[in-house]
């Protein structure tokens, strides 16, 4: 009994004050809907080392966007579906002016970053083979009014 005396002042000034949980939890960013990606949109891609690739205007709505590329004569036809906080596109397989003599394919994952703004990243893929990533790129861009 006199040694659990002695030992209970001991475990009392050691023990830790329970710090309080934090009663804030983080907010997670609203979903994207089909009203924020549909309507026009411009923008600059960039080459991840910041080198101007090229500048775009796309008409995007219902799942599909339709992008002209300043300097191409092709209209390019994207798909995309809305995850959470992101849409996630892809093109099929084409030919694009920067990758001569092969097909390529894309992929995209944008997120809108205010009213009427978008940033995103995406890739470009052998169509052989998707694994394969030849130039990945950074866009921004801005919703028509």
């Amino acid at each position: 009994m006199r040694r659990l005396a002695l030992l209970l002042p001991l475990v009392i000034g050691c023990a830790k004050a329970e710090v309080p949980k934090d009663e804030a939890a983080t907010v997670a960013p609203a979903a994207t809907t089909e009203a924020d990606i549909a309507g026009t949109w411009s923008g600059e891609l960039h080459s991840l080392s910041d080198s101007l690739l090229g500048q775009f205007t796309q008409a995007c709505g219902g799942g599909t966007c339709r992008a002209t590329v300043v300097g191409q004569p092709d209209t390019v036809l994207s798909t995309y579906v809305l995850s959470a906080d992101s849409a996630v596109g892809s093109v099929g397989a084409r030919s694009n002016p920067s990758f001569p003599g092969i097909k390529v394919t894309e992929q995209w994952v944008s997120r809108i970053t205010g009213p009427g703004t978008v940033m995103g990243t995406g890739r470009f893929m052998l169509a052989e083979n998707p694994d394969s990533v030849l130039l990945r790129y950074r866009f921004t861009g801005t919703k028509a009014p």
